[in-house]
């Protein structure tokens, strides 16, 4: 999956929650500069950002990565193990 379209889905749950940029950089830990660059699909996302966002966002990240894969279109079997994943 292309980093803009993960990027379009966390800028997607950002506004859904009201939330600036800025404000949303804040809380994650994280350069507004860097979220800027990842919703715009112009930095590639580390997992360990991924699973970051996915807990502070209330959304699966990891599971709408691997579904969205051209490879595998089922549901990972384990995900709550992704965030046990060295980093």
């Amino acid at each position: 999956m292309k980093s803009e379209i993960i990027g379009g889905k966390i800028r997607a749950a950002r506004e859904l929650k009201g939330l600036t940029i800025i404000e949303a950089a804040t809380d994650i830990g994280i350069s507004y500069t860097f979220l800027r660059n990842m919703e715009l699909g112009d930095s590639h996302i580390p997992i360990k950002w991924l699973v970051k966002m996915s807990d502070y966002f209330e959304v699966d990240f990891i599971q709408n990565l691997y579904q969205q894969t051209k490879k595998f279109k089922k549901p990972l079997k384990h995900p709550e193990n992704i965030r046990s994943l060295p980093y």
